[in-house]
C-alpha cells in the first residue's frame, strides 16, 4: 500500500492526461450551475489520486489506530457508543450550519425555489412541494433548515447501518464521513436544497430497510414531493420485490403469492391514498401537476436542442452524466459499487432487495437525465445518489469481509469520500464576502419600511442581486432597477453611496447605503 500510494501522489497531470485520453469527451464537460473541475483538470481527476495515494499510505497507520474500536460492538458500553453518536451527530450538524450561513441565496434558486413558488408561480410549487414548504416554514431561518436535514440525515444513515448489525462506533466513523464528504458539503448552501433531498432518499431507504407496513408507502409519498423524477421510486420497489426467494412452487405462483402480501399490498394503499389526495388538494389550490407536465413541460421538452458545452454536444443518450459518474463519485466508491454485483448472491435476502432497490432507482434517474439534458450538466444532479450507493456498498463490503482478515478495507473505503474537490469553503467565503449579505441581519427592519408596499429601487442590478433581493424582501415584483437619471420617487433606494437627495430614514452598511423617502419631494437627482 505504502508503493502504491507513493506511486498515486507522484503521477503528474499531464500522465493521467495521457492515460485516460481515450475517455469520451463528455468526461470533459464542466459543471455548469454548480462548482466543479473538468475530468482531467489539475484540481479534477489528478487531485483524487493524489488524496488517494494520501490514503494508502496512511491506511496501515489508521489499522493499527483504529480498527479495535471500530469492528468491535462490545469494545465500548453501549452509553460510551450513545455519547460517541450525540459528539459526532452535533459535530456535522454545527459544520452544515456554518457552511449554510450567512444564507447565499444564489443566482437562480433563491428566487425559484424560496420565493416564486409562494408569490407568482406555482409551477415550482408543484414540481419540487417539499422542498419549497420547507422553505415556506424555514424563509427566515434557511441555515436552521440546513442544519436540521443534515441533523435527520446523519440518524437516518446511522440507523440504516444499525439495521444490518454494523458496530455502532463504526457506524458513525460511516456516517461521519458520508455526512462531511464534498460531494454534500460543496452544496451545503441555503438555495440547491440538496441536504433536504438526499435526507428523504435515505429514510427511504431506512423505511425500506425496516419494511413496516403502511409506513414505507408513506415515506415513499413524501419522497416523491421532492423532485418529480423520484416517482421512480415506485419503479424500483416494485423490481426489488420482483426478487423472491426459491422453493418447491414455481417462480410465478411465489411471486403471486408475495404480491399478495400485507407489505405490498398495505404500502401500495398508503402510497396511493396519500398521492390521491395531494392531487385533489393541490388541484383546488390551483397547483395541478399533471397539467404541468403535460402542457408546459412537454412544451419546453419539445423545444429542447443540442447544446454544445466544453467540446462536446449534449444531446439526450449522450452519455454526460453516466460518464461523469466514473469521476465524481470517489473511484473506490465507484469501483467498489460495480463490484458488489458480483458478490450480489452471498448476501441476505434483505440486503439482495435493498441492493436492487437502490441501484434501478439511481440507474433509473441518471437514465432521465440522459433523456432530458434539459439546461446543462450539472455535477449536483449525481449528488442526489452518491450517499445511496455510499451506504449499500458499505454494507455489501462489510457482508463480504466481516468473516475474513479483510474487513480494514470498510477504513479506505469510508475515508475514500473525501477524495472529490472540496469548495464548501470557497463558497461559503464568496457569501460571506458578498455585498448584498449584510441586508440579511436587517430583513425584518427593512421588511417594515416597505410594508407600505413601496418598490425597492436596486443600483445593485445584476441578475444575482435582484434574486437575493426579491428573498430579502420577499417578493420579486417589489424589487426594481434603480434609474439615477428618473427624479427619486416614494420607496426604499439600495445605493452604493450617499445620495444627493434626502433621506427621511437611512441605514449605511460596508459598501451599501440604504435610503428611504416616505414622501416625495422636489429632491435633485444623485
Amino acid at each position: 500500500m505504502l508503493v502504491i500510494g507513493t506511486t498515486l501522489i507522484t503521477l503528474k497531470h499531464e500522465i493521467t492526461h495521457l492515460f485516460f485520453q481515450f475517455l469520451p469527451l463528455s468526461a470533459t464537460i464542466r459543471s455548469a450551475g454548480s462548482i466543479a473541475p473538468a475530468f482531467l483538470d489539475d484540481n479534477g481527476f489528478s487531485l483524487q489520486l493524489f488524496r488517494i495515494g494520501i490514503l494508502f499510505i496512511s491506511t496501515p497507520f489508521l489499522i493499527m489506530c483504529c480498527a479495535k474500536p471500530l469492528f468491535q460492538d462490545s469494545y465500548f458500553s453501549p452509553v460510551r457508543t450513545r455519547q460517541i453518536f450525540l459528539l459526532f451527530l452535533t459535530l456535522s450538524t454545527l459544520v452544515y450550519f456554518y457552511f449554510s450561513y450567512p444564507p447565499n441565496m444564489w443566482t437562480a434558486n433563491s428566487r425559484f425555489l424560496w420565493v416564486d413558488a409562494w408569490t407568482t408561480n406555482h409551477v415550482f410549487f408543484s414540481t419540487y412541494t417539499l422542498i419549497c414548504s420547507l422553505h415556506y416554514l424555514f424563509f427566515d431561518f434557511p441555515a436552521h433548515l440546513v442544519a436540521l436535514s443534515s441533523l435527520i440525515f446523519f440518524t437516518s444513515a446511522y440507523f440504516l447501518l444499525r439495521t444490518f448489525n454494523i458496530p455502532g462506533v463504526l457506524a458513525v466513523f460511516a456516517t461521519t464521513t458520508l455526512t462531511l464528504s464534498s460531494n454534500l458539503t460543496n452544496f451545503a448552501n441555503v438555495s440547491e436544497g440538496l441536504i433536504i433531498n438526499v435526507t428523504i432518499l435515505t429514510l427511504s431507504l431506512l423505511a425500506y430497510s425496516k419494511r413496516p407496513a403502511y409506513l414505507v408507502g408513506i415515506v415513499f409519498f413524501i419522497t416523491t414531493l421532492g423532485r418529480p423524477q423520484y416517482l421512480a421510486i415506485l419503479g424500483a420497489f416494485i423490481f426489488a420485490e420482483l426478487y423472491i426467494e426459491k422453493n418447491d412452487k414455481s417462480y410465478f405462483s411465489n411471486l403471486i403469492e408475495h404480491f399478495r402480501g400485507k407489505f405490498i399490498t398495505s404500502n401500495f394503499i398508503s402510497f396511493s391514498t396519500c398521492y390521491i389526495f395531494w392531487q385533489i388538494t393541490s388541484m383546488l389550490l390551483d397547483i395541478n401537476l399533471f397539467s404541468f407536465v403535460s402542457g408546459e413541460a412537454a412544451t419546453f421538452l419539445a423545444k429542447n436542442k443540442p447544446l454544445p458545452i466544453g467540446g462536446f454536444t449534449i444531446f439526450p443518450l449522450s452519455g454526460t452524466y453516466f460518464f461523469h459518474y466514473l469521476w465524481h463519485f470517489p473511484i473506490i466508491i465507484s469501483l467498489t459499487s460495480i463490484l458488489c454485483g458480483v458478490y450480489f448472491f452471498d448476501c441476505p435476502m434483505k440486503l439482495k432487495k435493498l441492493y436492487l432497490f437502490t441501484y434501478s432507482f439511481t440507474l433509473a434517474n441518471v437514465l432521465l437525465h440522459e433523456l432530458f439534458p434539459v439546461f446543462y450538466y450539472n455535477i449536483r444532479y449525481l449528488s442526489y445518489f452518491f450517499p445511496l450507493l455510499y451506504l449499500v456498498s458499505f454494507l455489501i463490503i462489510n457482508e463480504i469481509t466481516k468473516k475474513t482478515r479483510f474487513r480494514w478495507l470498510l477504513i479506505p473505503f469510508c475515508l475514500s469520500s473525501f477524495t472529490v474537490s472540496s469548495s464548501a469553503l470557497q463558497v461559503r467565503d464568496a457569501a460571506q464576502n458578498y455585498v448584498l449579505t449584510p441586508l440579511f441581519e436587517h430583513r425584518h427592519a427593512l421588511r417594515q419600511w416597505t410594508a407600505s408596499s413601496e418598490h425597492v429601487y436596486s443600483a445593485y442590478n445584476n441578475k444575482g442581486a435582484m434574486n437575493y433581493l426579491s428573498y430579502i424582501f420577499e417578493h420579486p415584483e417589489t424589487v426594481k432597477k434603480y434609474n439615477p437619471e428618473i427624479r427619486p420617487e416614494k420607496g426604499l433606494y439600495i445605493l452604493r453611496r450617499k445620495p444627493s437627495f434626502p433621506c427621511d430614514n437611512h441605514l449605511i452598511l460596508p459598501r451599501i447605503y440604504i435610503c428611504q423617502i416616505t414622501r416625495v419631494k422636489n429632491s435633485q437627482k444623485e
